[in-house]
């Protein structure tokens, strides 16, 4: 080798071949950084974990047992209040409260009890509060808490006319066939008989009647049945919820017991309506136009002298 001549340089050493470029399926782009040195100024993708965003739990789309047995609860326990309320003036004021003790020791049903116990304004009062009350519950358990609207929630759908024609005539048949069994059976023993054998008292149950239907169709068709429907099936719902809507007017008709049936009776017809049209107006105008329809007699008969058979109005709007 001549002196003169500079060595060689040394000859390059191999890189070794970039690897593939890593394929993401990742609707976010990959970021790109320079590559380690030695493989110059190629761009590689650098796998970059990116984690998955969690999954917000799954929501119920409608209420379930929880929300009715906290649902029923609230509203049994106000209406329990409003009940303790509304006798409170009646003792504060020294009325005698002793004909409900020998019902009570003797075993004896609610009939036995004194309605002049009770102020009417006061049965108007708590009625329409705990009705309101009631409503309030249904809506905040099928609506509110579950981001759905008040007529989705409860089931608040259009029918059609056949629909309304077909309610009414319910409502006005379960009136007629109600009267008939009021006016042969009727003992005037219950709570409600005596309540409306008083003028005053005829006026608060006619406005109860009037207003209370929507509000106990939306509490009771709208929020509880369908709660009983899904876990038990309609069959077994319908019969639950019928004794159930029957136990709720007992106290207010123990005495005259056939007015206790035939209330029940109608409210497993507005159970079956509220069923079969997947809707809460049919049972809604019917219940309206059989309470109407029972009213309206004791409204007609206002100026009846006492002592005339006509002056007890055979009616029990439930």
């Amino acid at each position: 080798m001549n002196p003169d001549e500079s060595p060689l340089p040394p000859p390059p050493t191999a890189l070794p071949p970039p690897s593939p470029p890593r394929i993401v399926l990742d609707p976010i782009p990959l970021p790109y950084v320079p590559a380690p040195a030695g493989l110059g100024d190629i761009p590689v993708a650098l796998p970059v974990a990116w984690p998955a965003p969690a999954a917000p739990p799954a929501k119920p789309a409608s209420p379930g047992g929880l929300d009715l047995l906290i649902g029923v609860a609230l509203a049994m326990g106000v209406e329990l209040f409003l009940g303790m309320v509304a006798v409170l003036p009646a003792i504060f004021s020294g009325t005698n409260t002793s004909a409900f003790a020998p019902a009570v020791q003797s075993g004896e049903t609610l009939a036995a009890f004194d309605a002049d116990f009770l102020s009417p304004p006061m049965i108007l009062l708590t009625g329409l509060s705990s009705g309101l009350f009631a409503t309030a519950v249904a809506w905040y358990f099928t609506c509110r808490r579950y981001g759905r609207s008040f007529a989705e929630g409860l089931a608040i759908n259009r029918v059609g006319i056949g629909q309304i024609l077909l309610s009414i005539a319910i409502g006005v048949a379960g009136a007629v066939a109600g009267m008939a069994c009021f006016s042969e059976t009727e003992s005037g023993e219950s709570i409600m008989s005596k309540l409306i054998s008083t003028s005053e008292g005829r006026i608060i149950i006619t406005v109860l009647a009037v207003l209370l239907p929507p509000l106990e169709e939306i509490y009771y068709r709208g929020f509880i049945f369908p709660i009983i429907r899904r876990y038990v099936g309609p069959g077994w719902a319908i019969l639950l919820f019928t004794l159930w809507f029957g136990g709720v007017h007992a106290p207010q008709l123990a005495g005259d017991w056939a007015a206790l049936v035939i209330v029940t009776c109608m409210g497993a017809i507005w159970t079956l309506q509220r069923h079969l049209t997947k809707s809460l107006v049919p049972s809604m105008i019917s219940h309206w136009v059989y309470n109407l329809c029972l009213t309206l007699p004791g409204l007609l008969l206002q100026g009846t002298p006492p002592n005339s058979p006509r002056d007890s109005s055979p009616f029990t709007p439930s």
